[in-house]
């Protein structure tokens, strides 16, 4: 799944052109302070999704994510099914195991002593190379029949592994049940 970094981003030229990041120190010596002026975050809460952030115990921020306040779960922008750059759940996994000989039916892979999330974002499948457009689904009940993977173009079983437990995915949750946003470059 495509990401936006945003911590990247918020790093990137952060440091105010009046800091001297690399005083020179051998011409003389007095200490010279100087201050930063303090930026405004990177980021910012709107009226439904709300900003995740850690906060240091020195006081410093980053910034983590986004929480959907109406759905109540964290999530991250991603080009949803539908195209448009969506803040997607970010409990989900991408899926790349199927119930049927056609690779059409995706299951999700959950690996023994893990909690299985509400959602799996699907990607691609037998015919297709992955896309960034992603679907999610909800999840559905525990699939006990054979699994089949793509490799090299092909459809094929793969062997049970007893650490792993598979599940059906339901219908695809509404792209539209997600936040929108557009990107700017400023």
């Amino acid at each position: 799944m495509k990401k936006l970094w945003f911590a990247v981003i918020a790093c990137c030229g952060c440091a105010s052109p009046s800091v001297d990041v690399f005083p020179d120190t051998s011409t003389s010596s007095t200490a010279t302070t100087t201050t930063a002026t303090a930026e405004p975050p990177a980021y910012a809460s709107g009226a439904r999704l709300r900003a995740r952030i850690y906060v240091g115990e020195d006081g410093s921020q980053a910034h983590v994510g986004f929480f959907d306040a109406e759905r109540q779960e964290n999530c991250a922008f991603s080009k949803a099914s539908d195209g448009v750059l969506r803040c997607l759940p970010t409990a989900g996994y991408s899926s790349t195991y199927f119930s049927d000989a056609q690779c059409t039916a995706p299951v999700l892979a959950v690996s023994c002593g893990q909690v299985p999330p509400a959602y799996a974002l699907v990607n691609g499948g037998a015919s297709t190379c992955p896309t960034w457009n992603v679907p999610v689904r909800a999840l559905g009940a525990v699939h006990a029949g054979p699994v089949y993977w793509v490799y090299g173009g092909t459809c094929s079983a793969v062997p049970a592994t007893p650490d792993v437990t598979y599940y059906a995915l339901g219908p695809e949750i509404a792209p539209t049940e997600f936040v929108a946003a557009i990107e700017q470059v400023e």
